[in-house]
């Protein structure tokens, strides 16, 4: 259980951290103001979902405030792959951040490295959905690479949010899908220096919200991801 399981001392020490969720979704940066999750039925609630990170899944639903802002502002052709062009983050300074982060009393940053929408924030080699498809850098960028190597600099312990859902991958729900999740775990875990903590997330794991039943192989996940950082934390909810 939750309560057996042994706090890292690192992060009993920790009392503030950053949880950054950034990707081609803060390009329109638009949700509803409705309400928190599980106040209304689930499919009324993805419909009318206040969270901008999001938006694809609002799309796919194909009605709702998300989608109706969508079709006004963009118009119907307008995919949200065509965002990708958009993100640019040609004033971002990653330094900045983290010095700002540390000012502020952060000891650990959680950055997203891929949300439900499957786009990577590293050039991953396993799909071409990421990074090196927007104009950052002239597609060379890594976000990984940047705000980890930042926050060494400070003496902040690096974490990393790997979405388990992926709504653009298409060996998704399918036993498949359990190799192309590992590869890019590998790929996190291995490149990037000594990552503290790993947060999985429960949402998209099962049919009551993205309508497949995937057979996630958690214990081969979690297996890897301690055989490549044995002092990883592991977080799924």
């Amino acid at each position: 259980s939750v309560n057996a399981h042994t706090v890292p001392k690192w992060y009993e020490d920790c009392k503030f951290g950053i949880f950054i969720h950034w990707g081609i979704y803060s390009v329109p940066a638009f949700a509803p103001h409705t309400w928190e999750l599980g106040e209304v039925d689930s499919k009324e609630w993805f419909a009318d979902n206040p969270y901008a990170e999001w938006y694809y899944n609002s799309l796919n639903i194909g009605k709702g405030p998300t989608y109706k802002h969508h079709i006004e502002k963009y118009g119907k052709d307008f995919k949200y792959e065509d965002f990708i062009p958009m993100w640019k983050a040609e004033n971002w300074d990653p330094k900045q951040w983290a010095e700002i982060f540390k000012e502020a009393g952060a000891e650990y940053v959680v950055l997203t490295t891929k949300h439900h929408d499957g786009f990577c924030m590293w050039p991953t080699k396993w799909t071409d959905h990421n990074i090196s498809r927007s104009p950052y850098k002239g597609g060379k960028g890594d976000l990984i690479r940047e705000v980890s190597a930042a926050c060494r600099e400070l003496d902040m312990k690096f974490c990393i949010y790997l979405s388990p859902w992926d709504m653009h991958e298409k060996s998704f729900g399918t036993e498949k899908y359990n190799d192309f999740y590992v590869k890019q775990l590998e790929e996190l875990l291995t490149n990037y220096g000594p990552v503290y903590l790993l947060w999985f997330d429960g949402a998209g794991v099962d049919s009551k919200v993205n309508g497949k039943q995937t057979p996630f192989d958690w214990e081969r996940i979690f297996k890897k991801a301690r055989e490549l950082q044995p002092d990883l934390s592991l977080i799924h909810i």
